[in-house]
């Protein structure tokens, strides 16, 4: 008999060696096998993560990690449901475990109210088979301290500890209100990032108020010289431009300490900031450009009910002003036995408004695409040149794609 379920205390030691098969970063140590059992102690219902297992015949086959979480889209703060840490035994590979465990994890999170799922691949492609959307492109820079500006003094800064968990959960949650993407942080989440003991924070305070911070660990940046060390920024939260101006300041005061700077961040701007925004690879990419970094793709999103999430996220009353367009959307989902459907919307300032008013153009695209293209993840003019969707009217395609490309791109700082 095969069924999928929460994992228990006795179910530690089996859940350790099959994650352990999938993850092998990861030892199993005493002191890990001691924090999972804490963790399934009360690994029940309600818990906002909870660990699932796939079983067959009573033998512990795939597992899996389901997270509860409230997200910030366009403003609108609505449930969603993260998929995490997807392991499947090695003699078991090819069996469709996976492939059950997300269709489970699909089904729970409907129930729950949860339109919108979030994952991290280890596979884009696999993801995509199941209706994933690319997500945000992470940019991955490596700087010279000195690139950074120094115009600004450090009289705001300061060292934060464990002690500054509810002042640091404040700030990011103030920008967690005005960022599209970012996802609401637990006080346990913030406890992690201060207590580490590799992890050091700096935080900008302002009359007792933290109004942002940076949070960063080392790494030796050589096999033979270990006063060379690079810095590897975490997690960087600005409420203003001053408090930016600020954190820049400080990393430029590294530079007789810090090799390089790495940083990761969603903004395709970001080599603007950098006096140098080489990463001192000294590589050309033909004929004269030089290499500034590299870029991945990782988060994807997916939406479950289309016509829920856009409900959910369309602003309180449709504008009074005339929409840019009236699409029939014709969404082809395949993971789903029944899962393609039509949607009629009204478009207006790149958001969608359910109507029932006739259409005047009609988009074909598969769930993936649109879940990318709602999440403002891609460019519909990208997506119909690339043979992704197909549009019956050229003529509204750049319209459409105009007021698509006005709304920002989703911004994650939450790893699971």
């Amino acid at each position: 008999m095969e069924e999928i379920r929460l994992l228990t205390v006795d179910e530690s030691n089996t859940y350790l060696k099959l994650n352990h098969m999938a993850y092998p970063r990861f030892p199993i140590t005493p002191e890990r096998r001691e924090k999972l059992q804490t963790r399934l102690r009360d690994n029940g219902p309600d818990s906002p993560s909870q660990l699932y297992g796939y079983f067959s015949q009573d033998q512990l086959l795939g597992s899996m990690i389901l997270y509860s979480y409230t997200i910030n889209v366009y403003g609108h703060f609505i449930p969603a449901c993260g998929i995490g840490g997807v392991a499947v035994h090695l003699m078991h590979k090819k069996e469709h475990i996976a492939k059950t465990m997300i269709s489970y994890a699909h089904d729970l999170a409907h129930r729950r109210g949860q339109n919108l799922v979030l994952l991290y691949p280890f596979r884009p492609d696999f993801y995509a088979k199941m209706g994933y959307g690319i997500g945000p492109k992470r940019f991955r820079y490596v700087l010279k301290p000195t690139a950074f500006p120094s115009d600004s003094k450090k009289t705001h800064l300061e060292t934060l500890n464990e002690a500054d968990v509810q002042r640091t959960l404040d700030s990011y949650h103030r920008v967690y209100q005005k960022t599209h993407g970012l996802i609401a942080k637990s006080k346990k989440e913030m406890t992690m990032l201060l207590s580490s003991p590799e992890n050091y924070a700096v935080g900008f305070s302002e009359s007792g108020t933290l109004r942002g911070y940076l949070a960063f660990q080392f790494e030796n940046a050589s096999e033979t010289n270990f006063v060379k060390n690079n810095m590897v920024i975490l997690e960087w939260v600005n409420e203003n431009r001053y408090v930016f101006e600020e954190m820049c300041a400080f990393l430029n005061s590294q530079s007789d300490q810090i090799h390089r700077i790495i940083v990761g961040t969603e903004d395709e701007s970001f080599h603007l900031l950098p006096s140098d925004p080489r990463d001192g690879s000294d590589e050309l990419i033909p004929s004269v450009y030089h290499q500034c970094g590299t870029f991945g793709v990782g988060l994807m999103y997916r939406l479950l009910d289309p016509a829920a999430f856009i409900e959910a996220t369309a602003k309180d009353t449709i504008p009074e002003t005339p929409p840019t367009a009236f699409i029939r959307w014709e969404i082809q989902d395949p993971f789903f036995s029944n899962g393609n459907q039509t949607i009629a919307t009204a478009l207006h300032e790149g958001r969608l408004y359910l109507t029932s008013r006739p259409s005047s153009v009609t988009i074909r695209i598969g769930i993936a695409e649109f879940s990318s293209l709602l999440m403002g993840c891609c460019d519909l003019r990208a997506l119909q040149e690339y043979g992704k969707i197909t549009i019956d009217s050229q003529e509204d395609c750049e319209k459409i794609a105009r007021s698509f490309r006005g709304n920002p791109k989703p911004i994650c700082k939450t790893d699971f």
